[in-house]
């Protein structure tokens, strides 16, 4: 067991989740045009905060009748469904900034509206859509959820997440530093971050590392029933931690790179918006001397 963070540590993040957010939302409202981000960074950050909501479902509304020895509490608590509401929060955030990016396109992001929302949706339909169906089968009692076939399904599913797609998403989570990157150089050196919130950026840098080093406390992980590797034996130390990994350190990871991205692509937006051209550069034309 290691879920020992505070209830009312949990709901303050929440909170700070919100706030983060707020600058770029509001940008975006105020200054109606996404002209300086690139849909696919905000695509690529929706990924990875739908596949920790779908996951985090899974355990623990899918399946709350046969119990868990990870991730979430036997019977879940207070603690738990606060987590949910996090990984739900910041998923709802990521799709508001994505559905305005795609309500005021840029002229470059005009171009990559369809593929956005194809890959969206295509994901849904692999993520949250099948827990969905299966919660609201179970809720109109279409399905026993202690029935062996659905039992057997959900762990099908959790697998599927947990060793194939899961693990893909911390490359998922710094393509968005990509993606944002080359949306940034390809801006004029003198031009602003244009619909980029740079005061959203820090704060969810700071934000974002609070909640990945919440998250190594807030989730159940089976800690009693491991062996410790002997000292010097690196591939039992690579077990361990790949165990750790897949059975809910990716959530703390996954925090942990988005807090990194956001603080690079604020310092790469600094940098860029203080290069002053050259002094020829910035010189008229003059006419051609005698």
């Amino acid at each position: 067991m290691s879920d020992i963070v505070p209830d009312h540590v949990r709901v303050i993040l929440l909170f700070l989740t919100v706030v983060s957010f707020l600058p770029q939302c509001r940008k975006l409202r105020v200054h109606p045009t996404s002209d300086g981000i690139s849909v696919y960074y905000v695509l690529a950050n929706l990924i990875v905060a739908t596949e920790l909501l779908a996951i985090s479902f899974s355990f623990l509304v899918n399946g709350r009748f046969e119990g868990s020895d990870i991730f979430v509490n036997d019977p879940p608590t207070t603690g738990d469904n606060i987590n949910i509401v996090q990984l739900a929060l910041v998923c709802l955030l990521w799709l508001i900034i994505f559905v305005d990016c795609l309500a005021y396109p840029s002229p470059s992001n005009a171009a990559r509206f369809q593929n956005a929302v194809t890959v969206y949706v295509g994901f849904l339909l692999v993520s949250v859509v099948p827990l969905l169906l299966d919660a609201l089968s179970i809720g109109a009692l279409f399905i026993d959820a202690r029935d062996k076939d659905h039992r057997w399904l959900l762990a099908l599913f959790r697998r599927l997440h947990l060793s194939f797609i899961n693990p893909v998403m911390p490359v998922v989570g710094f393509s968005a530093l990509c993606f944002q990157a080359r949306e940034i150089l390809s801006r004029p050196t003198t031009s602003r971050a244009g619909a980029l919130s740079l005061s959203g950026l820090a704060l969810q840098a700071v934000v974002f590392d609070l909640l990945a080093v919440s998250w190594m406390g807030r989730l159940v992980f089976p800690w009693k029933q491991l062996v410790l590797p002997d000292e010097g034996d690196l591939q039992k130390v690579y077990r361990l931690a790949r165990m750790w990994y897949e059975l809910g350190g990716f959530v703390a990871v996954d925090n942990a790179i988005l807090a990194l991205v956001q603080a690079s692509v604020l310092l790469l937006s600094v940098c860029r918006g203080s290069t002053k051209p050259s002094t020829r550069e910035t010189q008229p034309l003059l006419g051609n001397r005698m």
